[in-house]
C-alpha cells in the first residue's frame, strides 16, 4: 500500500522569514535585559542554520505529513487492503451469477472509523434513458452515490420519530468516508483509442463520458453526462456526498476522509505515480484533507479490457440496511438491486412504459424512490 501526499510545500525559509527572526530574538533578548545586537543574532542563526540544516528538511518533511494527518483524524493503522478485500467478499456474494466473459468496476463506500461497509456499486455504462424513470449514468461512481443516498434515507426512516432521529442525523453528518474506485475515474486516465469529445467553435473539451465502452463507425460512443473526476469534484469542492438535495432539505453533509484506488488498470505502462499527483492535484485533495491511497488489489473481473472482453451488461447496487421492504433484494447483511439498461433488471417494455405507473417497478435507488422518500423523511422532522 501506498500513500500520496503530495509535492512538499516550498522552501522552510526565506530571506524575509530571517530577517524577521533575528528581529524577533534580538527584541526578545532584550526583554530579559540581555543586549545582543543583530548582526550577533545572525552570525549565531547562520551558525545553528549551518549545523541543523542537513536534517531539518526530513524534519520538517515528517512534521508535515504528521500535522497533515493529525488535521484529518484519519486512522493510519488501518489496513487498506483487508477492509477492501472484505467488501470484495460481500460483493461475491451478491453479484450477478454466472456473467459472461466481461469487465466492469467496482466502488465501494466504508465508516472509516467502525469499518462498516456502507454503499457498494459495479457499473461502466451510460446511456440515454429510453424511460423517464431510466438511470443515464450507470458508471460504478455515480451508483454509489445513489446507493449512499438509499442508505441513509434507510437508516433514518427506521428511527422512531424524536432524539432518537436527531440523534441518528447527527451521526450521519460526523461520518468520515473511504471511497474505493478499483481503476481511476473516467477523464484522468484516457483508456479508447481516438480523440476525446471537443466544442468544434471553440475546441475546448466537451464534459462528457465514455458510454459503454465500445465504439460506433470506428469513433467511441460518448453521452452528454459529466465525467466521474468532475462529479468526484463537485462532491469534494461542494457539500458533501449526499447530494445538494440532501443537504438542503436534512442539513446534511457527509465528506470523504480518504480515497483509495486499485491496481486494476490493463495498460502495463500505466504510470501509477504520474497519474496519483494528477489525481490529487485536480481534486485538490490537501485542500480539503482527503487522504490519497493506493493498493494493489488486481482481480480479472475490474481489469479494463476492450479487446478481449465486453463491458458487463449488469450493474450491482448494493447498500446496507436494516429494514425491511419491498422492490429490493436482501442479501450480505443489507439489500440490492441488478440494473440493465438503467432500469431494473428483467422490466418488460409495458412494465417501463410511464402510462402504466407502478411504484413496484422502479428502483430504490431511482429519483422517484428517493425524492418520494426524503419527503416523507422532511415531514417527520418538521412534525418533530
Amino acid at each position: 500500500m501506498s500513500q500520496y501526499s503530495g509535492r512538499e510545500a516550498g522552501r522552510w525559509y526565506s530571506k524575509d522569514g530571517l530577517a524577521t527572526f533575528v528581529r524577533v530574538i534580538s527584541r526578545d533578548l532584550g526583554d530579559f535585559g540581555v543586549s545582543v545586537g543583530r548582526p550577533t543574532v545572525l552570525g549565531l542563526v547562520t551558525s545553528a542554520c549551518a549545523c541543523i540544516s542537513p536534517c531539518l528538511p526530513l524534519f520538517l518533511k515528517a512534521k508535515f505529513k504528521s500535522d497533515h494527518k493529525s488535521q484529518r483524524q484519519v486512522d493510519p493503522e488501518m489496513d487498506l487492503e483487508e477492509l477492501i478485500r472484505g467488501n470484495l467478499k460481500i460483493y461475491n456474494e451478491v453479484k450477478p451469477k454466472n456473467p459472461p466473459p466481461s469487465y466492469t468496476v467496482i466502488a465501494t463506500l466504508n465508516d472509516a472509523d467502525s469499518k462498516q461497509l456502507l454503499a457498494l456499486a459495479t457499473g461502466t455504462q451510460a446511456s440515454v434513458g429510453a424511460y423517464p424513470d431510466d438511470i443515464e449514468d450507470c458508471h460504478a461512481e455515480s451508483l454509489i452515490k445513489r446507493a449512499f443516498k438509499r442508505y441513509i434515507l434507510d437508516r433514518l426512516l427506521s428511527e422512531p420519530d424524536g432524539e432518537s432521529l436527531r440523534l441518528s442525523l447527527r451521526r450521519l453528518n460526523e461520518l468520515r468516508l473511504v471511497l474505493f474506485i478499483s481503476q481511476f475515474p473516467c477523464g484522468l486516465v484516457r483508456r479508447y483509442q481516438g480523440d476525446e469529445p471537443v466544442d468544434e467553435t471553440t475546441g475546448a473539451e466537451i464534459d462528457k463520458k465514455p458510454g459503454r465502452g465500445q465504439e460506433r463507425d470506428g469513433k467511441i460512443v460518448f453521452v452528454q453526462r459529466s465525467k466521474c473526476m468532475n462529479k468526484l469534484k463537485r462532491w469534494i469542492s461542494g457539500s458533501g456526498l449526499q447530494g445538494r438535495r440532501f443537504h438542503q432539505e436534512l442539513e446534511l453533509s457527509c465528506k470523504l476522509a480518504r480515497i483509495v484506488i486499485g491496481q486494476c488498470e490493463s495498460d502495463p505502462d500505466l504510470e501509477y505515480e504520474k497519474n496519483l499527483a494528477d489525481f490529487y492535484e485536480k481534486l485538490a485533495l490537501r485542500e480539503h484533507n482527503i487522504d490519497l491511497n493506493h493498493i494493489p488489489i488486481r482481480e480479472e473481473e475490474f481489469v479494463f479490457d476492450v479487446d478481449s472482453k465486453k463491458p458487463q451488461d449488469v450493474s450491482l447496487v448494493w447498500w446496507h440496511s436494516d429494514t425491511n421492504g419491498q422492490n429490493a433484494n436482501r442479501g450480505a447483511k443489507g439489500r440490492y438491486e441488478y440494473i440493465v439498461n438503467g432500469r431494473r433488471i428483467g422490466l418488460t417494455k409495458s412494465q417501463c412504459d410511464p402510462s402504466r405507473h407502478n411504484e413496484r417497478h422502479k428502483l430504490k435507488i431511482g429519483d422517484h424512490w428517493l425524492r418520494k422518500d426524503l419527503a416523507r423523511l422532511k415531514e417527520r422532522f418538521q412534525s418533530g
